[in-house]
């Protein structure tokens, strides 16, 4: 590294740099120190502030495992800090503890401990919504956020700060601009291109919101907030909105409703302790009522990008209120009888994190939220929100071979949870599908498989629905794929307050199952019978053979879940059983490993247990439906082999898994019979 002097001079930069919150500048410093001292304590603390407030948690957690409490008082904050963002909040939650309060202030330290336990809470309870990274063509390792949605729910404009653009501010981040993305016909994001004429300045010019059908551009330039409108094609310089700006605080985001009659905005300059309050002003006559502030939402703790949606409900981020980690989004609405805001309501997780959370805009069922948490691309990215997780889907299932309807037919779709349907006479079923989720379908007719392959329904969100998914077997041949590639099904449907997802029907014009003619007639129906006055060229004897020919039993094996801290099977998995118990009745020279788990919640001790008696009771069954015991081993391996690794419940986790391992024909023989 050099000479000891240098060295100091080196930390002397540093610390200066973390002092004013350059955390990218200092970065810059620290990253090039490390090249050369890598296992240096000091370097790799300051390296994992850095990652922190860089939004960086799993790099921030690796170089602050390298450290220790000796080279910073304020060490274990950090570093509690770091687990808290990686989802590890029982760790933080006893670092935390560690700290000296005169480290940090009360409002501080309350702040973080407080957030530990909301964190604890909210996240076992996961909300049924979608959230999914706008991918790599709109996020970068860059910051990337306040993504607003276009009226036409097909673009949003948002902002960047692109190291590569040259033009670099203060901090070391180069300055805030506006860009646009769309998704093309196939709903994928098109590349970025920069919104009119804003930015590619040495200024900061960032999103807050669109109003009048798009052609008001609300924008953040160095504390203050502007308006553009856009005429001829092209928008117009902007100019401040004098009305809320201050002289001496900074305003930075708002909401202003289509009338242009009602501003809700956030600001520090009235506060006491310079933390950001939510305000109200509205256009009386021809002027503007004083500033009010929105006292039933606001808190100790920074409040800020406020958004109404077209229902009603008000959202904003804040790190007040029940937030888990940094800002979380909240909702509330305005009791007009009471003069009011109802009780903020935190969105839950995993719309929230425990990192920042912010810049939320709606409408219907489809958001957009800024978030810096564990997973993404690097620093802050924008996320696309389902406001949903199950769909109703629709259609018939049908044979190709004859082209007539399968009905009687065992549909069973597995992912996070497991949905089940059967096909009705004319093979028309109906059934609930995860969304946005990759899950297994499967098949049966009369008790055996015959389509089974991996499935991803998409939501596209247009201006009709179309449910339909028609599936086309081959009772011949079977489609039976273990292929981990999905197939992917699109569903469209409009995008509105009040169409639930769970109800979902075709809109007329788009019901297209109805017109198939293919398989109006139940396959039990026999086909008329043509004459054919010449030979038939085509190979029939070997053709009837084929059909006629007994397939090799097949099985899938299932994976038996439950419920937390039980042991009991659910009915549906005991189909399942059955099904493994025939299969076995019909070979030889297979036995049947069963494997218990358990989620990570509870002791070590505890979980193993827990995890023989779940493997004890299946084994029970099995037994009791005539699976011979010397056709069955068990293992427990209690909390050992998580699925999902988090400290949490997770159903995932608390399973049975049954596997086949071979075994001698003389233990196999007539030890698999099924009980009548």
């Amino acid at each position: 590294m050099g000479s000891f002097a240098a060295q100091a001079q080196d930390y002397k930069k540093i610390k200066k740099l973390l002092a004013k919150d350059y955390y990218q500048l200092a970065w810059f410093e620290t990253e090039k120190a490390l090249k050369s001292d890598a296992d240096n304590a000091a370097l790799n603390y300051y390296a994992g502030v850095c990652m922190l407030k860089l939004y960086q948690q799993e790099k921030a957690l690796d170089y602050l495992l390298k450290s220790n409490a000796q080279i910073d008082k304020k060490y274990n904050y950090y570093l509690g800090e770091a687990y808290l963002h990686n989802d590890q909040p029982g760790k933080a939650a006893k670092l935390f503890q560690n700290v000296e309060s005169k480290l940090l202030t009360d409002k501080e330290l309350a702040l973080a401990e407080r957030q530990v336990k909301n964190y604890l809470r909210l996240r076992a309870d996961e909300q049924e919504v979608v959230v999914t990274n706008m991918g790599s063509t709109v996020n970068s390792a860059s910051h990337e956020y306040s993504g607003v949605m276009t009226s036409d729910q097909q673009s949003v404009v948002f902002t960047v700060r692109k190291s590569e653009s040259g033009n670099i501010a203060g901090d070391g981040l180069a300055y805030e601009e506006i860009y646009r993305t769309s998704l093309d016909s196939d709903d994928n994001w098109e590349k970025p291109t920069r919104f009119g004429a804003m930015s590619a300045k040495k200024q900061h010019d960032a999103t807050v919101a669109l109003l009048d059908n798009d052609t008001k551009l609300i924008s953040y330039h160095d504390a203050d907030l502007f308006i553009s409108e856009l005429k001829n094609g092209k928008w117009t310089k902007a100019r401040p909105l004098e009305l809320i700006n201050s002289a001496d605080g900074a305003e930075t985001h708002c909401f202003i409703n289509q009338a242009f009659d009602t501003i809700y905005y956030a600001t520090d300059y009235y506060s006491e302790n310079g933390d950001l309050d939510l305000y109200m002003t509205v256009k009386v006559g021809e002027d503007w009522s004083d500033p009010e502030p929105l006292s039933d939402i606001n808190t100790p703790y920074n409040d800020d990008s406020p958004y109404m949606a077209e229902n009603g409900d008000f959202y904003f981020s804040s790190q007040g209120h029940n937030s888990m980690g940094g800002y979380d989004i909240f909702k509330t609405r305005f009791d007009a009888k009471n003069g009011k805001w109802s009780k903020p309501e935190n969105l839950g997780y995993n719309i929230n994190s425990s990192s920042d959370d912010t810049y939320f805009n709606m409408y219907g069922k489809l958001a957009y939220l800024s978030s810096g948490r564990a997973g993404g691309y690097g620093n802050m990215d924008i996320y696309k929100v389902v406001l949903f997780n199950k769909v109703r889907v629709t259609g018939k299932i049908f044979d190709k071979g004859s082209n007539k309807a399968v009905s009687g037919a065992e549909i069973v779709a597995v992912g996070e949870d497991t949905y089940t349907a059967t096909s009705d006479a004319s093979g028309t079923y109906e059934m609930i599908v995860p969304v946005e989720e990759i899950f297994d379908m499967t098949i049966s007719y009369e008790g055996e498989p015959i389509y089974r392959h991996k499935h991803f329904a998409r939501i596209k969100f247009r201006d009709y629905n179309d449910n339909i998914v028609n599936i086309e077997t081959v009772l011949t041949e079977h489609i039976l794929s273990d292929s981990d590639e999905a197939i992917e099904i699109d569903v469209i449907m409009i995008n509105d307050f009040d169409t639930d997802p769970l109800k979902l029907q075709p809109s007329p014009g788009h019901d297209d199952m109805l017109a198939l003619e293919i398989y109006q007639k139940p396959l039990e129906e026999k086909a008329p019978e043509v004459k054919v006055e010449k030979p038939v060229k085509l190979p029939v004897i070997e053709k009837v053979a084929k059909v006629v020919k007994k397939p090799e039993p097949v099985v899938d094996l299932p994976i038996v879940y439950f419920d937390f801290n039980q042991t009991k099977i659910d009915e549906f998995y005991k189909t399942k059983l059955n099904a493994v118990i025939t299969y076995l009745s019909k070979v030889s020279g297979k036995s049947l490993k069963l494997t218990g788990h358990t989620d990570l919640k509870g002791n070590d001790e505890y979980n193993q247990q827990l995890s023989k008696n779940r493997v004890d009771v299946v084994k029970k069954y099995l037994l009791a439906a005539g699976l011979s015991s010397a056709r069955i081993v068990t293992s427990a391996k209690g909390e050992t082999s998580p699925v999902v690794n988090t400290e949490e419940k997770s159903r995932k986790n608390r399973r049975v898994e049954l596997s086949f391992i071979e075994t001698s024909a003389a233990i196999n023989k007539s030890s698999a019979k099924v009980k009548d």
